[in-house]
């Protein structure tokens, strides 16, 4: 909130847009997608590529994923669980500004624009398992599929637009009555 509320001092309180990557649009038949989100489909590809080779082939990334299981297991093994919890907020914050800077393009741009995509992103991660970087891939469709067949076969038209996050909410929670972990999480063992 004082982030937000010292860009609206910094920057206005008027909403801004961003340059395209590219101009144009791809047509395919009545289909028609600007480059701009092809772009940002193309970079969020990739980064999830890289995050996803990096939790599982390099030491740090093991690393990260260990003092996530246990904290108590890892300083035992000698791992200062402080400094990597720093380091796993630096690359999600990297990450952040990679989405920022992807779908800048695409929406205006204001100081509250990251509210909506926080919601759902927290849903995504909790659906697919926490840690899961494949969960969170599945977890992401499956909440778009929801959200978007939700709104379509809701009885009345003029309302199912607002009702599009409770649908994604509603799914939150029958999938964590059925399995508290998330669809790919792991069960954690706690050492006492």
């Amino acid at each position: 909130m004082l982030v937000e509320n010292l860009a609206i001092v910094v920057f206005g309180p008027f909403n801004k847009s961003a340059p395209s990557f590219v101009n144009g649009a791809f047509h395919l038949g009545m289909l028609s997608i600007t480059y701009d989100r092809l772009v940002a489909a193309g970079g969020a590809i990739l980064l999830l590529s890289l995050l996803s080779l990096f939790m599982t082939r390099t030491v740090l990334g093991h690393v990260l994923d260990a003092v996530s299981q246990s904290r108590d297991a890892a300083t035992i093994i000698g791992i200062d669980p402080k400094r990597f919890y720093s380091i796993a907020f630096g690359i999600g914050s990297a990450l952040a500004g990679g989405a920022g800077a992807l779908i800048g393009p695409i929406f205006t741009l204001s100081p509250t624009m990251g509210d909506l995509p926080d919601i759902k992103a927290f849903i995504i991660v909790v659906l697919g398992g926490m840690g899961s970087v494949p969960g969170s891939i599945v977890g992401g469709i499956l909440l778009g599929l929801v959200e978007g067949l939700g709104v379509a076969l809701y009885p009345d038209p003029s309302k199912a637009l607002a009702y599009s996050s409770a649908f994604g909410a509603l799914l939150l929670v029958l999938t964590l009555l059925v399995r508290p972990t998330g669809l790919f999480g792991r069960r954690h063992i706690r050492m006492d």
